[in-house]
């Protein structure tokens, strides 16, 4: 992890406390001077006379700044020069509502979003990684809904100097010795901590090799693997002439995560590992550094963007300009690690930096009009690099008019979309933006324009959060891009939203006879309960009297009992702007014997009519098994119904290709129509006897979402082949949470045996495998009849593990007979708080988020205890959380030696517990105090 100063003086190694504050009389500003002799101007609006704005950066989270105004308020800091920001976390003092959003600028002339509330976020503690260059860092609190008072107990600012470098290998594909499906060498240089390289088997040695796009100047390779254990391993420098050298000799280390420190000129990597736990395995590979910007040998070289400059390996005066009219003389001694746009003099000289503008689009998903299959997708050109000419994103279709919606998630700093079409031809497309994704400005069109590759440029301080780009197709072309890149400034957000969103509410609205209307006035009331998702079981057609109404009468109807259509339509927006997704439970496996069109496909297979609504279904003349097959008076045959039920739901032909188009066209009309996602009742018996059940889903649902971007989960699995070959989103983790007659809660059974063996067992084979393969993995709490006399401690270590390991959290799962949100009713206060609290710092502390690592660390008794360390995708943002299952009161040892952290006194907040911790950290060993049976949640911003 590297060393960075933090506005609270809270540095990710160690903390440095404060010595001094120097503070002006001014009201207007203050400063704060830390440790590095580093000062930081902090400015703010509306000042309560005991709790000013130093207090928000005072390293001290029992202190806070607030302001005397009710609304609108703001809390600035100047960083006074650039800086990468990795981190930032926001503790209110009072846990509400909270519209917020935290800004970022380079140099306060425009501002992009950092972190966006504005739409009301429920907790007190938010916290988020980052990839933007900022000097300044702005907390816009627009009101709390309570009507508590804008404030801050503290701003955590986690920065690096821009002179530490970039990751050079974002992107590139590497080779290595092998590797199993799914898990190859290009996952070790995705940027996603959640993925990793595996070898093919468990044989050792293994190696992962890479080679930069260009020689670069590496300070530092940054290796993480899966497992937290012992591995021996070297790492090899491969120099301009091919020489290797060596960089760590073969070596013996404890923990996940090592850095290397190289400070030389490479053009490639080799790691070679001989033991480790398990099979061999890399989860990053960071190579930390500067490329040679220089390839075009010029006199003076326009980088084409701001670029900060690190290194100039020439013997000539170079000059640099931001404005490609004013030069100034770079030497090794001025001007060297300076921002510039244009070089002067370069020559053949080594030019070595990195753009202030980035890749914002890498690894980002998007909606788009049709998509050929998965070696064509659209994340095939959004990544940084190129790292296989096959893989280029495809329309389905040519001739018609297609298209790119890409949504950043945040609204940035644009500079720029590249776009590369495959072939050079003639095109003829336009570029637009927007910030709302309602009202969009037109960029740039051209018309029959010739080329292949394509900058469009955005006028200088343009924000947008929305990137639209159609191309109108001649009637031989495809819409190809073999990338498809934003240039930008920002943060944009590359979580899908079921990667970054938890907290699921679920209802059977049919049988709970509750009114779509009756649940959008309730949408304030799920917010304080920490849930972020709704999930609406059945609400087509189709009573509710075989389990809760999931065989419909028609599947694109609102049942009457609870509303219309509009109104679904309007719990969907409302929900929308309150940061809420909405998905629904369905179907397409089983009909209801009394629906019209069953009744049809009966007539007609009677009458010997090939319709296509007899062709939905399975008729035969003889039963091959009565407890599937069910005599029909009006059809005069048998017909098949998987589930039983006396017949009462037949089961739908999959092999069939009307079926399948009638399933394209049902999963089609509700991703068109606004909702966030579909589960579907159990996928895995949909296929009678196919022998081709993967490509069917594919091309019958799958393709259907993802073109979409929508949510997809086949419900009743936990098999991660449904992320792998059918591309379903995520699947169900029955080994932390089962119903039915084995109902099953790891959290409840840990707490009730004052017992932590079992528990990473039974959540590492499934969350940690279905978010390696590129999905997510579910989990809720229980409410089954074994359960029902869990105490209230139980519960809040069980939500507590549900919403921590990283888990897509259920409120409930099970039958509808068992509904969470009514049983709670009756539960004390005191513990329904603390289950929001779980459910909400899920959500506003992005290292919880179901995708990211997660790794256990091994404490002073794994029997009693468990603790482990949360990651986001970026490996920026990190939570400890640490359960105590033993009956007294503890003090844990946890074992996190080349984990990230280094000896010394360091400063935690416990977010669950809202306290402030000192923990010394020696020899890698850190001691927290925790009472009996109790769960902490530490972060450090």
């Amino acid at each position: 992890m590297n060393k960075v100063i933090k506005l609270s003086i809270l540095s990710v190694v160690s903390l440095l406390m404060l010595s001094n504050n120097i503070k002006e009389e001014s009201k207007e500003m203050s400063m704060i001077k830390d440790n590095n002799i580093h000062v930081l101007k902090i400015t703010s609006t509306g000042d309560s006379l005991d709790h000013n704005k130093e207090l928000a950066v005072d390293n001290d989270f029992n202190t806070y700044w607030m302001s005397e105004e009710k609304e609108n308020q703001t809390l600035e800091i100047d960083l006074l020069e650039p800086k990468l920001i990795n981190n930032i976390t926001q503790v209110f003092l009072d846990e509400d509502i909270w519209f917020f959003k935290i800004e970022g600028s380079y140099d306060k002339s425009n501002y992009f979003e950092l972190y966006d509330g504005m739409h009301g976020e429920f907790g007190r503690t938010f916290s988020t990684s980052s990839n933007a260059v900022c000097r300044y860092i702005r907390l816009v609190v627009n009101k709390s809904m309570k009507g508590y008072n804008p404030s801050s107990k503290e701003l955590v600012v986690d920065y690096s100097d821009l002179n530490k470098g970039q990751n050079i290998a974002l992107g590139l594909k590497g080779t290595s010795s092998s590797y199993s499906n799914s898990y190859s060498s290009l996952k070790a240089f995705d940027g996603d901590h959640g993925t990793f390289f595996c070898a093919s088997d468990g044989s050792y040695p293994q190696h992962v090799d890479v080679h930069f796009r260009t020689t670069s100047y590496v300070k530092n390779i940054n290796l993480h693997f899966q497992d937290y254990g012992t591995y021996e391993f070297e790492l090899v420098g491969i120099l301009e002439n091919n020489e290797e050298v060596s960089l760590i000799s073969r070596s013996k280390l404890q923990g996940i995560s090592h850095t290397v420190e190289v400070e030389r000129e490479l053009k490639g990597a080799f790691y070679k590992v001989y033991s480790g736990p398990g099979w061999a395995n890399l989860k990053e590979m960071e190579v930390i550094g500067f490329e040679n910007l220089n390839s075009q040998n010029k006199e003076i070289l326009d980088l084409g963007t701001n670029t900060f400059i690190n290194n100039i390996k020439t013997s000539s005066d170079i000059y640099g300009s931001l404005d490609g009219a004013n030069y100034e003389l770079i030497t090794d001694n001025n001007n060297v690690n300076k921002v510039y746009r244009y070089l002067k003099g370069v020559n053949s000289s080594m030019v070595y930096g990195y753009s202030i503008n980035h890749n914002l689009s890498h690894g980002l998903s998007a909606i788009v009009s049709s998509y050929i299959d998965e070696e064509h997708h659209i994340t095939k050109a959004t990544k940084d690099y190129a790292y296989n000419s096959k893989s280029y994103f495809s329309s389905k279709n040519k001739g018609t008019n297609e298209y790119v919606l890409l949504d950043l998630g945040r609204a940035s700093n644009v500079e720029k979309v590249v776009q590369e079409f495959v072939n050079e031809d003639y095109y003829s497309f336009k570029l637009e933006a927007s910030l709302d994704n309602k009202n969009f400005d037109l960029i740039e069109e051209k018309i029959n324009e010739k080329g292949k590759l394509f900058n469009l440029e955005f006028n200088k301080d343009a924000v947008y959060r929305y990137i639209r780009f159609t191309v109108n197709l001649k009637d031989n072309q495809y819409f190809t891009s073999s990338s498809f890149k934003v240039i930008g400034n920002g943060s944009s957000i590359r979580e899908n939203w079921w990667e970054r969103e938890s907290g699921v509410i679920r209802f059977y609205p049919k049988e709970q006879r509750a009114t779509l209307r009756e649940i959008t006035e309730r949408l304030d009331e799920f917010r304080y309960s920490g849930y972020k998702v709704i999930e609406l079981h059945q609400p087509y057609e189709g009573l509710a009297d075989i389990w809760a109404g999931l065989g419909a009468t028609n599947n694109y109807q609102v049942d009457p009992i609870i509303g219309t259509l509009d109104d679904l339509r309007y719990l969907l927006d409302e929900a929308h702007k309150r940061g809420i997704y909405v998905f629904m439970f369905g179907n397409v496996g089983y009909g209801k014997y009394n629906s019209d069109y069953f009744k049809k496909a009966c007539k007609d297979y009677a009458l010997g009519i090939d319709s296509r609504e007899r062709n939905w279904f399975l008729f035969s003349d003889t039963c091959p098994d009565p407890t599937k097959w069910f005599w029909s008076d009006t059809a005069g045959a048998y017909y098949y119904g998987y589930w039983g039920e006396n017949g009462k739901i037949p089961t739908y032909n999959f092999e069939n290709e009307e079926w399948q188009e009638e399933t394209k066209k049902y999963i089609d009309f509700w991703a068109r129509f606004g909702v966030d996602g579909i589960a579907l009742d159990a996928p895995g018996v949909y296929y009678w006897g196919s022998s081709n059940a993967s490509q069917i889903t594919y091309d019958t649902i799958t393709n259907t979402m993802r073109k979409n971007n929508l949510f997809v989960l086949p419900e009743g699995s936990g098999d991660t082949g449904f992320i792998s070959s059918y591309y379903y989103s995520g699947v169900q983790n029955y080994n932390m949470s089962s119903w039915g007659g084995g109902a099953y809660s790891l959290g409840i059974d840990s707490a009730r045996k004052n017992r932590a063996t079992t528990i990473d067992d039974n959540i590492k084979p499934y969350r940690d495998t279905a978010v390696a393969l590129g999905g997510v993995s579910i989990a809720g709490m229980n409410f089954e009849d074994n359960y029902l006399d869990a105490s209230m401690k139980e519960r809040e270590l069980e939500a507590a593990l549900v919403t921590s390991t990283g888990h897509l959290a259920f409120l409930h799962l099970g039958s509808s007979a068992r509904i969470g949100q009514d049983i709670m009713k009756a539960w004390e206060s005191e513990t329904l708080n603390k289950i929001s609290r779980s459910f909400s710092l899920q959500n506003s502390i992005q290292a919880l988020n179901p995708s990211g690592s997660r790794f256990k660390v091994t404490t002073s008794n794994d029997d009693k205890f468990y603790s482990f360390i949360k990651k986001d995708k970026s490996g920026k943002n990190i939570a400890i959380p640490i359960f105590n299952y033993s009956s007294q009161d503890e003090e844990i040892q946890i074992n996190v030696i080349n984990a990230g952290f280094t000896n010394g006194k360091v400063r935690f907040y416990d977010a669950y517990n809202d306290e402030q911790i000192d923990i010394e950290i020696k020899n890698g060993v850190m001691r927290v105090p925790m009472k009996a049976s109790s769960y902490r949640l530490l972060i450090m911003g």
